[in-house]
């Protein structure tokens, strides 16, 4: 039997997907620099859907208070044009089936919240299309030369990842129950952000933020 060929999606079938994958977020309630919005871009490759989220914040807080003020309102208003933080959440979505099958983003390279000097790492999630498993099974890899780290289940709300900001420059880990005891200075009382305003990615942003120097999925880049 042949398939039917896929169809890709017009606009309003793209923003229903991206509405339906949108990442559900979870912040300590300790950090007072809450999610604006975020920006939403999308591209098709054969039958994988990248969504690419960009979760808007005002500001970001370093724990050192002589250190913010020499980030946030020297070097960050200087490099990026701006005190706003940006960052991604990549969510790849099989056309034929709907289903996740990939999730990308940045986390620090060490497990603290209130790490001094957070460099990022990529990782990436890649479920394991196997009906001996959990659905929802994914393998991890970190970096840019996929080193295999081993098996994850994210929880999910209907086909939304849940996903923690992990560290007081905002990027991610997923958000799992016990996740708290895993990363130090984290707390355990969260704010949680399910119905942050979408908005189309608009390329005049880009420069006005200068995103391209900022945090990129590999499939999206920001500034393009």
């Amino acid at each position: 039997m042949v398939e039917n060929p896929i169809t890709n999606p017009n606009e309003a079938e793209l923003l229903e997907l991206v509405k339906e994958h949108q990442p559900i977020l979870y912040q300590p309630n300790h950090d007072k620099h809450e999610p604006k919005f975020m920006y939403y871009r999308t591209k098709i490759e054969e039958e994988a859907l990248q969504i690419t989220y960009y979760t808007v914040w005002d500001n970001e807080r370093h724990p050192r208070y002589l250190f913010h003020v020499i980030y946030a309102f020297i070097f960050r208003k200087f490099y990026y044009g701006s005190i706003r933080d940006i960052e991604y959440i990549q969510v790849n979505v099989n056309l034929r089936t709907k289903e996740v099958t990939d999730i990308v983003y940045d986390q620090t390279h060490v497990p603290n919240y209130h790490v001094t000097f957070p460099f990022h790492i990529r990782n990436h999630l890649k479920k394991i299309p196997s009906p001996e498993i959990n659905e929802n099974t994914f393998i991890r890899f970190f970096g840019k030369k996929n080193n295999f780290h081993g098996l994850i289940e994210p929880h999910f709300t209907g086909k939304r990842v849940h996903m923690m900001v992990s560290s007081w420059n905002h990027v991610y880990n997923v958000y799992l129950e016990d996740l708290s005891k895993q990363i130090k200075n984290l707390g355990d009382q969260f704010n949680t952000f399910s119905t942050l305003m979408l908005k189309k990615y608009d390329p005049s942003e880009a420069k006005k933020y200068r995103a391209n120097r900022r945090s990129k999925s590999e499939a999206e880049k920001f500034n393009k």
